[in-house]
């Protein structure tokens, strides 16, 4: 049964909807593009943030995730403690890491066990786990950019004749 379905997936007779071969390449087309432009501005100088930021987007599309990958990218995080002083809720971000570890379990739990529950349970804790994630992930990046460019100008306000000046944009 197994070999018949791998056959079927790949076998050139086989009728094929083209909507859904059509909405997963442009999925994988939007996160290539996405990785690509990140790929060319961090690269060559922090090729291991750009590490974690790939182990981060793995871990990121998994459908329901283990704790490996989770592991992985928080552990890579460590590399970068001086980002956690730019990161942006912080406590948002940690507070629903814990929730949606403590209720991921109770709810496969309800739902396998207890027979009580439904796969719905389980969805929607994976769906906050994975807002967690996003959160994580674009505080983290946003947090490297905002000290990339305080290294590169500064973090004090400019300055003409000793005294604080207003930057207007136009």
């Amino acid at each position: 049964m197994c070999l018949y379905a791998v056959w079927a997936s790949w076998h050139p007779a086989r009728p094929r909807d083209f909507r859904s071969d059509i909405a997963s390449s442009d999925c994988s087309m939007n996160c290539l593009l996405v990785l690509y432009v990140v790929h060319v501005r961090l690269c060559r100088r922090h090729p291991f943030f750009l590490v974690y930021l790939m182990a981060h987007v793995v871990g990121l599309f998994k459908s329901y995730p283990a704790v490996g990958d989770t592991v992985l990218p928080l552990t890579l995080l460590c590399l970068w403690r001086h980002l956690f002083m730019y990161v942006r809720s912080l406590l948002v971000i940690s507070c629903m890491f814990l929730a949606s570890i403590i209720l991921m379990p109770t709810f496969w739990y309800l739902w396998i066990i207890a027979g009580s529950g439904n796969a719905n349970f389980f969805y929607s804790g994976t769906l906050a786990y994975n807002l967690a994630h996003v959160m994580l992930l674009s505080g983290t990046v946003t947090a490297f950019l905002r000290r990339e460019f305080d290294l590169k100008h500064g973090t004090t306000p400019p300055q003409i004749d000793g005294k604080p000046a207003i930057v207007i944009l136009e």
